[in-house]
């Protein structure tokens, strides 16, 4: 899994991570338990959007992030715990997940407004009937992918801290 560097845009605006799922539909559960165990640093905001992410375009605009990433469970096809970056071309209008409103729109919306790069991560579910918990792969994936965000977050903390 190749994921950006964050470390351009943390050194030069703020960050917005945008956790996007429904925790009774077992793996669309990602985003929301990646927004509990992510770590927050100066000029990054983390905003669990839950099921409805809509819902959080006036708190980002008011932000004015230089950068959103976006992760949500997305069906790209893919195998059970797959990550990819999904260019937001990429994105169809209808939605890639379970929530309401296609992210795409959500992303047009934002862009529109502040200008931010908008970066997609999608999980590749393996299970988004009504239940609990997440499955042992995107569970692994979820983990991962928050060990490799709170190690950016913690490298610009580090460096917060010795320019001070």
């Amino acid at each position: 899994m190749r994921l950006p560097d964050l470390s351009f845009y943390l050194d030069g605006g703020c960050l917005v991570i945008l956790t996007v799922g429904n925790t009774l539909r077992s793996d669309d559960g990602a985003g929301p338990y990646m927004a509990s165990k992510l770590h927050s640093a100066s000029n990054v905001k983390i905003i669990d959007g839950g099921m409805h992410p809509e819902n959080s375009i006036e708190q980002i605009t008011a932000w004015k992030p230089s950068i959103i990433l976006i992760i949500d469970a997305a069906d790209f096809g893919g195998g059970a715990g797959e990550v990819r970056i999904i260019e937001s071309e990429a994105i169809p209008e209808n939605s890639l997940s379970t929530h309401a409103i296609s992210l795409k729109v959500i992303a047009k919306i934002l862009n529109d407004d502040i200008g931010a790069k908008i970066i997609f991560i999608g999980i590749q579910p393996k299970d988004v009937s009504f239940g609990e918990g997440l499955s042992p792969e995107v569970k692994t994936a979820s983990d991962e992918l928050v060990e490799w965000m709170n190690r950016q977050l913690l490298t610009k903390k580090e460096r917060d801290m010795n320019h001070a």
